[in-house]
């Protein structure tokens, strides 16, 4: 992504609240080490669980309703039948020469870039602490310097935060430490 947008400095991610999904303790130790990750801070939003769908669920919407059209249409002798062929697809242009989704860039996650990142991630899962109440909880943002806790919020508007522990200290590091 910093190669697209070279001048990010600080990303504001906002999901629904599926714990299954994104709000969890792992994820949680990727906020606190966000910038150590990749390159600059973040803090974590999450809508109410059954409060109606976002734009980034139309905009899935679109590019899957797509996909199928393009698959379903008698006349296309190219039906989209791979995980591939729909992030070709989605990166493709209409007979027309524009761009199928032009404010989508696809991309595939491959199961060997996904199982580096599990073994990556692992000694930082290990030490994820349990984050009590973390389902009534809908905004957290990086505490500078600190990469164990984490500012919390009931709403991401809410002027009332407190802190939490999303890691186990090790008392082992040294500050120079990347595992620290």
């Amino acid at each position: 992504m910093s190669a697209k947008y070279p001048n990010i400095e600080y990303i504001h991610y906002f999901t629904d609240g599926a714990p299954s999904h994104f709000k969890n303790r792992y994820a949680m130790t990727t906020v606190a080490n966000h910038k150590q990750l990749f390159g600059y801070e973040c803090s974590y939003h999450f809508s109410c669980s059954g409060h109606g769908k976002g734009e980034v669920d139309g905009l899935g919407s679109v590019v899957k309703n797509g996909c199928k059209f393009k698959s379903w249409r008698s006349h296309d002798k190219n039906p989209v039948k791979s995980v591939n062929e729909m992030v070709d697809y989605i990166n493709g242009y209409d007979i027309c020469g524009e761009r199928n989704f032009p404010s989508v860039t696809g991309m595939l996650v491959t199961d060997t870039e996904i199982q580096a990142a599990k073994l990556e991630f692992s000694e930082r899962s290990a030490a994820a602490s349990a984050i009590h109440g973390i389902r009534e909880i809908h905004s957290f943002s990086k505490i500078e310097g600190n990469n164990h806790q984490l500012q919390s919020k009931i709403y991401s508007t809410s002027t009332n935060s407190k802190i939490v522990k999303v890691m186990q200290v090790n008392l082992d590091c040294n500050e120079s430490s990347d595992k620290c």
